[in-house]
């Protein structure tokens, strides 16, 4: 009788889970999830990502991006920005055109000669224009110019037809008896007429002339002194001068692009800043006395 031998065992343990061999290699099935994961749905752990990695399963790393097109693009446009500064004219040409205007305008008050704005504007661009050596471009310059002011030339020819209507009419004797009516003082007459004729007129300068000139008599012979007379008109000017039919209006709302409906928006701003500077003004000369 032969002795009966037991087969030699064929089983072997599975691979750990996340190593390079083992059946994962063999048949070309990713590596099995740890049961941790499984269960709970958990990311990989650190040690097994590593594992995967290393078995070839980690995804290509990124491609250094190139820098070489970001500086092409940088110098061509820091080359156009130097272009166009190129064509702008000198600072101190472009600021001669402007001061030989003020300059022009300026001699009434320092040397008593009177010199037209409709003079002393036009003087003003054309030195420009020679200063900054653009003479070959006069003809656009004084379109854009034309296109700009025009608007705001037929207000103000609208603004002196208003002013000297108000200037001849009784608009004066009804402001006094209203004040009067109101209980007002009369030394709050230049405030009121300040604002009123800036309302009239939409102009600060038209405002404050008619109300200097119609109500000056009245304003020194209630006690207010001369200087704080002006303060007051002048600050009550600046309450109502920038109403949809003056030039400040239009020129401000060009000057930002904006269209009407965002320039109308801002006119309670701007009432309640000329508001509080006639207000201080008012109560400044009244209380301090200003003589």
């Amino acid at each position: 009788t032969s002795a009966t031998s037991t087969p030699p065992a064929t089983t072997s343990a599975p691979p750990a889970t996340g190593t390079t061999g083992g059946t994962s290699g063999a048949t070309g099935a990713p590596p099995a999830t740890p049961a941790a994961n499984r269960t709970t749905g958990a990311p990989p752990s650190k040690a097994a990502t590593c594992a995967t990695d290393a078995a070839g399963g980690a995804p290509p790393a990124p491609l250094a991006t190139s820098t070489a097109g970001d500086t092409t693009t940088a110098a061509a446009a820091a080359t156009a920005a130097d272009a166009a500064d190129a064509t702008l004219p000198p600072l101190a040409g472009s600021l001669a055109g402007p001061l030989i205007a003020i300059g022009l305008l300026a001699l009434r008050p320092a040397c008593g000669i009177t010199v037209d704005p409709l003079v002393a504007l036009p003087a003003g661009g054309l030195a420009g224009i020679l200063c900054t050596r653009r003479l070959r471009k006069l003809g656009e310059s004084l379109a854009f110019g034309l296109e700009k002011m025009s608007l705001v030339a037929v207000l103000l020819v609208g603004t002196g037809t208003i002013a000297g209507v108000i200037k001849s009419s009784s608009l004066r004797d009804w402001i006094l008896g209203s004040l009067n009516s109101a209980g007002l003082g009369e030394s709050l007459i230049a405030p009121v007429s300040g604002a009123l004729m800036s309302a009239a007129t939409a102009s600060t300068t038209a405002g404050a002339t008619i109300a200097s000139s119609s109500f000056a008599a009245v304003i020194l012979a209630a006690g207010v002194s001369a200087a704080g007379g002006a303060a007051m008109i002048n600050a009550g000017a600046t309450m109502l001068d920038h109403l949809p039919h003056g030039s400040f209006f239009h020129a401000s709302a060009g000057s930002m692009q904006i269209d009407l409906k965002d320039r109308l928006k801002l006119i309670p701003y701007e009432t309640l800043i000329g508001g509080f500077l006639a207000l201080f003004s008012t109560l400044s000369c009244l209380l301090l006395n200003i003589s």
